[in-house]
C-alpha cells in the first residue's frame, strides 16, 4: 500500500456496454501524484445496491474497472462481515492511477463468482518500502513471510543493503544491524517486529491516515517513537482525550516519554 491519499466519489450509472453486467458505478480519484499498484480503499453501501437488485447477496459479481468495454477488471478484496451493509470496505490495487482519472465499479451479473483476493491486492511485482525501523532502540528485527516466494530486501538508511532473501509460507529471518530510518522492503504481506524485550511489532507506513489508536498502559518507561519518512508531519498524540504532546517528525524520527 502506499501513502498517497485518494478521494473517491462513487455516482450511479446504468451501462450495458459489458454483456454479462449491468450496472457501471463511475468514481474518480484525485492524487497529487501519479502512483503504480496503487491499493485504495472504496466504501460502498451494498446494501442498497442488493435490495435493488442491483448485486448479488453475497457481493459476488463486483469488479472494479477502467473501462465499460473491458473485462480486464482489478484484483479487489472485500473485507469479510462488510457485504450487504452501508459500509462495505472494498480494497482495490489498481496497476495505474492518474489525477481525476475515471474508474469503474461494475455489478449486475447473477452468474458471477467472488474474485476477492486479499493476496493479490497486497502484493507487488518487485520490493518496495513497507516498514520503517522509528529509532535506534530497534537494533535487530524479525520478518516472517505470509506466502512463498516472499521476496525482502532491508537497506540501512544510508541505503546499503542488509539482507536480500526470498521466504517461504511462514519462515522468519532475524536481520540485525539495523536502526533508525532502515527500511524493510517486500513484494508480499510480511510480519515485522523488533526482536528487542520491549519492542512492538511495527506498523507498516502503506497504513495511509492520520488517526491511529494505540491501546496499552502506560508507565514511566514506555517510549513512543515517529518517523516521517517522505515530508515533514505535525504530529499530536493524546491520552484519554487530553492533549499529551504535540511537534513536527521529520526522516530523522522523533522518540518521546
Amino acid at each position: 500500500m502506499k501513502s498517497a491519499r485518494a478521494l473517491v466519489f462513487i455516482i450511479l450509472l446504468a451501462s450495458f456496454s459489458l454483456a454479462s453486467w449491468s450496472y457501471f458505478l463511475p468514481f474518480k480519484m484525485h492524487i497529487n501524484n501519479n502512483q503504480s499498484e496503487y491499493q485504495v480503499l472504496l466504501n460502498l453501501d451494498t446494501e442498497y445496491l442488493i435490495s435493488n437488485g442491483m448485486m448479488n447477496p453475497d457481493c459476488s459479481d463486483i469488479r472494479v474497472g477502467n473501462s465499460t468495454n473491458s473485462s480486464s477488471f482489478f484484483p479487489i478484496w472485500i473485507e469479510p462481515g462488510t457485504c450487504n451493509t452501508t459500509e462495505t470496505y472494498i480494497w482495490v490495487k489498481f496497476p495505474y492511477v492518474t489525477d481525476n482519472e475515471t474508474f469503474y465499479i461494475i455489478t449486475g451479473n447473477k452468474s458471477a463468482t467472488s474474485v476477492s483476493n486479499e493476496s493479490l491486492v497486497f502484493s507487488y511485482s518487485s520490493p518496495v518500502p513497507i516498514y520503517y525501523v522509528v529509532s535506534n532502540y530497534t537494533s535487530e528485527i524479525k520478518i516472517t513471510g505470509f506466502q512463498n516466494d516472499t521476496r525482502v530486501v532491508v537497506k540501512s538508511a544510508n541505503g546499503t543493503e542488509l539482507e536480500n532473501t526470498t521466504l517461504g509460507r511462514m519462515q522468519t529471518i532475524s536481520v540485525s544491524g539495523v536502526g533508525l530510518g532502515t527500511s524493510i522492503l517486500a513484494n508480499k504481506p510480511i510480519y515485522v517486529e523488533g526482536n528487542g524485550e520491549y519492542d512492538d511489532a511495527m506498523v507498516p507506513i502503506g497504513f495511509a491516515g492520520t488517526y491511529f489508536t494505540y491501546t496499552g498502559f502506560r508507565d514511566s518507561k514506555d517510549t513512543f517513537c515517529f518517523l516521517a519518512p517522505y515530508s515533514s508531519a505535525n504530529v499530536t498524540v493524546k491520552d484519554a482525550g487530553s492533549l499529551w504532546w504535540n511537534g513536527s517528525v521529520n526522516s530523522s524520527g522523533t522518540c518521546i516519554q
